[in-house]
């Protein structure tokens, strides 16, 4: 490549070599040390030692001066071209500058526009609130209104469902009413009454309630009001219910969880406990005064007779049958078909439950079961017993319940025969459970209990 600095150097050579070559000349000052000036005595020649011989100082070689010459000249050459490259940049900064200037000046314009925009945008803005405050308040006086509206017509939804359901229940109460005369008037056309179709605890099965059609209607009346006063409150009776619910998730497990069957559900208390445990169940009463509360609370309650409804019933198709104070409001060849209806249409493995008043406690025998003027006879456990077992029911159980709340207290007086106690105070209900025998295998112990005199309560 060729040295940008060598035209420069290659001009200046000849110069450089005639300064290099060219004698050295003496300075005046030492020319004049040659002797005295002139008119001058010259002083008298004293002896002295001769001063020493100075060593002339050398030269640089002339390739050394040359070589300095040319570095000077070198250096010359790049400064002249550092400042034409300065310059060069120079330029190109005010360039720079300039497009920057303009650049500055674009963006000041584009900002003056963004800022215009704002204000248009801050002035549109302040149009709208003014515009939705101005409409605020009929928006928020037509929403009123909608939600008035609405409210009404979920009122006017809720009394057409109410009206609706105490139409069906009328309705199913007058086909009830009609069929309860038609077998009445069958029977009596044959000369015999059988009661099948009356309900177990409907006690408008008298003459008065062919000529009166609002008799039957007062008598659902005030049985509702007899329960609700003399049994017990609903929480009362689903505490003592729940002594069942272990016989019953044990059938249910057996069965493949087929559902239940409540005969004479009245409140629905016992319904309500099988929801709770998972069981699903079905009640049927006679009484719709009974059942209107317990419908209002989603249960599956349905208005009819409890024998025809257990006749409807497919066979095996149910996990558990129960019938809680319902025997003794039947005659016995109601009873019998009830027991043995169950045991038709329960799986192997379920269970049919009865409970009834114990009435080998001596006040229920001889006081309480004759409060209720719905109640037949008496169903002691043995009748029931013999029954269960007549009917396939293997093993049979018996549950003596609920004692009187002064048992303790009789116990507890010094004194007091303890049997005597028991009598007066002891469960004051009986329950029977009897399971369906299975066809292989039947995990239950089949000996038959015996039927005798009561063991004392407490349960078996």
């Amino acid at each position: 490549m060729t040295d940008p600095e060598q035209p420069h150097l290659q001009a200046h050579a000849p110069a450089l070599r005639d300064r290099a070559l060219a004698p050295t000349e003496e300075p005046e000052s030492r020319q004049g040390e040659a002797g005295p000036r002139q008119g001058e005595i010259a002083p008298p020649v004293r002896a002295a030692a001769p001063p020493p011989a100075a060593e002339p100082k050398p030269r640089p070689p002339l390739h050394k001066r040359l070589e300095r010459s040319l570095t000077a000249v070198f250096k010359l050459g790049r400064t002249e071209e550092m400042a034409k490259r300065s310059s060069r940049a120079v330029a190109r900064i005010d360039e720079t500058l300039a497009a920057l200037s303009q650049n500055i000046s674009e963006l000041r314009q584009h900002v003056d526009g963004l800022q215009q925009n704002i204000e248009r945008t801050t002035d549109h803005t302040h149009r709208l609130q003014i515009g939705f405050e101005k409409h605020s308040d009929d928006l928020l006086d037509a929403l009123d209104r909608v939600q008035s509206a609405d409210a009404a017509l979920g009122r006017a939804a809720a009394e057409r469902t109410t009206l609706r359901r105490e139409l069906s229940l009328r309705l199913d109460a007058m086909e009830l009413a009609v069929r309860n005369m038609t077998a009445r008037l069958d029977s009596t056309a044959q000369g015999t009454d059988t009661g099948v179709s009356t309900p177990p605890a409907a006690p408008g099965d008298s003459p008065t309630s062919d000529t009166d059609p609002d008799h039957a209607a007062f008598l659902d009346r005030f049985y509702r009001a007899f329960e609700d006063r003399h049994r017990g409150s609903e929480e009362k009776i689903m505490r003592r219910l729940r002594v069942y619910l272990p016989v019953v998730k044990e059938a249910s497990a057996r069965t493949g969880g087929r559902p239940a069957l409540d005969l004479g559900c009245g409140r629905g208390e016992w319904l309500t406990l099988l929801r709770e445990a998972g069981v699903t169940g079905t009640g049927v009463d006679s009484n719709p005064e009974q059942i209107a509360d317990a419908i209002e609370r989603g249960l599956d309650i349905r208005l009819g007779d409890v024998l025809a409804a257990l006749d409807d019933a497919d066979d095996g198709s149910l996990s558990v049958i129960t019938a809680h104070h319902v025997v003794e409001h039947l005659p016995f060849d109601l009873v019998v078909r009830l027991v043995r209806g169950a045991f038709r249409a329960l799986a192997p493995g379920g269970v049919l439950i009865v409970e009834t008043p114990n009435t080998s406690n001596v006040l229920v025998g001889a006081t309480t079961f004759f409060t209720d003027p719905t109640h037949l006879k008496p169903m002691p456990e043995h009748i029931l017993g013999v029954l269960f077992e007549t009917a396939g029911y293997a093993p049979v159980r018996l549950m003596h319940l609920n004692p009187h709340e002064r048992l303790e207290d009789a116990f507890a007086r010094p004194g007091f025969d303890a049997e005597i106690a028991h009598l007066l105070y002891g469960p004051q209900d009986l329950g029977v459970v009897g399971t369906k025998p299975e066809p292989i295998d039947a995990p239950f112990d089949t000996d038959a209990p015996d039927w005798g005199a009561p063991d004392g309560g407490g349960g078996v």
